[in-house]
């Protein structure tokens, strides 16, 4: 329930330009969502950064507004620049040493760095570790996407439970079931005339393809017709997934369509038999619900905040377990009965998330931060 109609809000988007994956899209659906309800929404950007079509924003100019971690230093002593807003709220990790506001909220997306620090550039990393305990150190709450990522903040950092409130991201609503006729335009322009098998994601060592591929070929002589369609970009350190690929001979059967355009995305989806994503980590895993919404069935990896997003009764495998994922990929293509009761179960599992109820609990959050 909205008590405080005249809230002043601002929203640190820092020098993000894409909003179409990853935290980009989180801000986007935030904003978007935050616009709907009573109040006045401000966006905190680097000069180079999107300006999320909102009227009101602060723009800081700095001798050295070229680099967004000296930028982000010398604004957050300047906190006359926010006197008018009642709280500033950051979605994505913000590079502050000092409190910007009286009024504090940040937002933790995931502890992949900590975690696994062997599946990241080294210069995230160290850009990651100077500024990340701080942020938590002077935050008046943490917002996390899963009760994952919460229990990580307090095994990790010993972040106080009251400090942390669980608020579960979304998928888009350009996710969802389409036309035959839809699917075929995206089926020609690809040129995927087989059934196929699907992964959306970045190719990185984290998402696991290597363990798809080495699934997909155990699974040769029992789907003989099927592909394994990979769309993403490339990430970081994927060489060992390609010299997997040679390895297993699949080459002839396993299609890298790289970058997909988000307008392609739902019809690929809907195309695809099966979706899998057995991510070794996820602070909340978003591809897999939109592939629900799309009402395409899913199996995903047992570990970290994936189980959050598929509900108990989801198809999850162990991430180190080939075999298994073989054998989920199995039952899915050839139990017509079972495959049709896991896409209605997905179906109704996503209606449970929604942008607009993560809206709602964030404003929850501001009031609570304010008054308290």
């Amino acid at each position: 329930m909205i008590s405080n109609t005249n809230m002043k809000i601002g929203i640190f988007t820092g020098d993000h330009t894409s909003t179409e994956t990853g935290i980009g899209n989180y801000i986007l659906n935030i904003i978007n969502e935050l616009k709907t309800l009573p109040g006045e929404i401000t966006i905190i950007r680097h000069p180079k950064g999107y300006d999320y079509n909102i009227k009101n924003q602060i723009i800081p100019i700095t001798p050295y507004s070229a680099g967004m971690m000296i930028w982000s230093c010398a604004i957050s002593a300047q906190r006359n620049l926010f006197s008018d807003l009642d709280i500033v709220h950051s979605p994505t990790l913000a590079l502050f040493p000092l409190k910007p506001h009286e009024h504090y909220v940040s937002t933790v997306h995931d502890v992949i760095f900590k975690k696994f620090p062997n599946y990241l550039p080294k210069g995230t990393i160290r850009h990651t570790k100077l500024f990340f305990n701080r942020n938590l150190n002077i935050s008046d709450r943490i917002i996390v996407d899963s009760e994952s990522t919460r229990r990580d903040l307090i095994s990790e950092y010993r972040v106080p439970q009251e400090k942390i409130t669980v608020i579960p991201a979304a998928a888009d609503s350009i996710y969802h079931q389409l036309s035959d006729h839809e699917i075929q335009k995206t089926r020609e322009k690809y040129s995927l005339y087989n059934p196929f098998i699907l992964y959306v994601g970045t190719i990185e060592p984290r998402k696991n393809i290597s363990l798809i591929l080495e699934a997909f070929a155990l699974c040769q002589k029992s789907l003989p017709d099927f592909e394994l369609v990979i769309a993403g970009k490339m990430g970081w350190y994927y060489d060992e997934i390609f010299h997997r690929l040679s390895e297993l001979h699949i080459k002839e059967r396993v299609r890298f369509l790289g970058y997909v355009p988000i307008s392609d995305l739902p019809a690929l989806y809907n195309a695809a038999e099966i979706f899998v994503y057995p991510s070794q980590y996820e602070g909340f895993g978003i591809p897999p619900l939109e592939a629900m919404q799309c009402g395409t069935p899913v199996i995903t990896s047992n570990v970290s905040s994936l189980p959050e997003i598929v509900g108990e009764k989801g198809v999850m495998v162990s991430p180190d377990d080939p075999i298994a994922l073989c054998h989920a990929m199995q039952k899915l293509v050839l139990n017509t009965q079972y495959r049709s009761e896991m896409i209605l179960y997905g179906l109704k599992r996503a209606k449970e998330f929604s942008w607009k109820k993560t809206a709602e609990m964030t404003w929850q959050v501001y009031e609570e931060v304010i008054t308290k």
